[in-house]
C-alpha cells in the first residue's frame, strides 16, 4: 500500500512539474477556438501562414521597399518608422514598408523549429511574394534586430540595406569582451538579471519563472516604469497608443503568450554563432545601427561593440 501511495505522489508531482514548466498548446488563427483571421497572409513553402500589413506608397511606385521586423510583445501594427511619418514625407521619398507578424505572434502560425536562418528565409519569401525585386531593405526594432542579424548572415545577397534600431543584445554572446558583458549585465534591475540568468542556464524553467508569483519576474515584460529613462516616460506619456501598449498589452497575459512561443522553440544556441567576426561575407551593403545612450533597459556599451563589428562603409 505504501508503494502505491509513493507512486501516486511521484506521478502527481511529475504531472505538476510538466504543467508548470510547459506552456499550453498554441491557438492557431482560423481554427476552432482560435482567433479570427483579419490580416492578409501568405502561405509559405512549408505550409505555414505569415500575416503582414502594408504601409506607404504603392509597391509599383515605391523607390524604397522595406520589410520591418517588430520587437518584443508587439506585432505588425506596431511600427516605429514609415507608419508614423507624414503622408507628404512618405510620398516624397517613395517609401513602401511591409510589417509582418513574426511566427507565433499575431496572426502568423507558430514555427516550433524556428531558427535565425528560417525566419530570414521567411522574409525572403515574403519579399518574393510581394514582388520586391532582387534586393530590398530590412529594418528591425529592439528584439527585431535579432532577425536582422540573421538576414545579414543568411540572405545578404538579397539586401539593399539594413537598419537596426536599438537592437537587444545577448550578454553571453562570445564576441563581447567579458568585462563589458559583466558590467552591462549588472546595470540591469536585479529581477531582470535573474530572469535572464534562468533563461540562459535553465531555459526549461523560463515559462515557470515568468508565470509564478513567488519571485519578481521580468520588469521589462511587466512594463515597470523603472526600466524606462525619464525621457522615455515623457515620450510615452505623450504618445497615447504606445503608452497604453506598454502599460496594457505588456501585461501578464500578453507576456505569457510570448513566453509560451519562445519555450516551444527551445532553439537559441544557433543564434549565438551569429555574432562572430565571420558574421557575413563582404557585400556592397549599407548597414545602419541606431542606438540611444540614455536607455535603462539595455546599456549602450555592448551595442557599441556590435557597431564596431560591422564592416566599414
Amino acid at each position: 500500500m505504501l508503494k502505491e501511495i509513493r507512486a501516486a505522489l511521484l506521478f502527481g508531482l511529475a504531472v505538476w512539474v510538466y504543467q508548470a514548466t510547459n506552456p499550453p498548446p498554441p491557438k492557431i488563427c482560423g481554427t476552432p477556438g482560435g482567433p479570427p483571421i483579419t490580416a492578409p497572409r501568405i502561405k509559405l513553402r512549408d505550409g505555414r501562414y505569415l500575416a503582414y500589413k502594408e504601409h506607404g506608397v504603392s509597391r509599383e511606385t515605391a523607390k524604397y521597399k522595406i520589410i520591418y521586423v517588430h520587437g518584443f510583445a508587439s506585432m505588425r501594427h506596431h511600427t516605429m518608422s514609415v507608419a508614423k511619418l507624414s503622408v507628404e514625407v512618405v510620398e516624397e521619398l517613395g517609401l513602401h514598408l511591409v510589417s509582418f507578424d513574426r511566427p507565433g505572434y499575431g496572426e502568423s502560425d507558430p514555427h516550433p523549429k524556428r531558427t535565425p536562418e528560417s525566419i530570414a528565409l521567411d522574409i525572403e519569401e515574403l519579399a518574393d511574394h510581394l514582388e520586391f525585386g532582387s534586393r530590398f531593405y530590412v529594418m528591425g526594432f529592439s528584439m527585431g534586430g535579432q532577425v536582422i542579424w540573421g538576414c545579414l548572415k543568411y540572405i545578404p545577397h538579397r539586401l539593399a540595406g539594413a537598419t537596426l534600431i536599438a537592437p537587444v543584445v545577448n550578454y553571453w554572446w562570445p564576441g563581447f569582451p567579458a568585462n563589458l558583458s559583466t558590467e552591462a549585465y549588472y546595470l540591469q534591475l536585479p529581477q531582470d538579471q535573474w530572469t535572464l540568468r534562468v533563461a540562459h542556464h535553465a531555459p526549461w524553467l523560463t515559462y515557470w519563472w515568468n508565470s509564478q508569483k513567488w519571485f519578481p519576474a521580468s520588469a521589462v515584460a511587466a512594463g515597470k516604469p523603472e526600466v524606462f529613462s525619464r525621457q522615455d516616460l515623457e515620450i510615452l506619456s505623450m504618445v497615447t497608443d504606445m503608452y497604453m501598449f506598454f502599460r496594457g498589452c505588456l501585461g501578464t497575459f500578453c507576456f505569457l503568450e510570448l513566453v509560451c512561443e519562445k519555450i516551444r522553440h527551445r532553439r537559441t544556441s544557433s543564434f549565438i554563432l551569429l555574432l562572430t567576426e565571420e558574421l557575413f561575407e563582404p557585400e556592397v551593403l549599407e548597414i545602419q545601427l541606431e542606438i540611444g545612450f540614455n536607455q535603462q533597459m539595455i546599456d549602450s556599451t555592448l551595442r557599441n561593440v556590435t557597431g564596431h563589428m560591422l564592416p566599414d562603409p
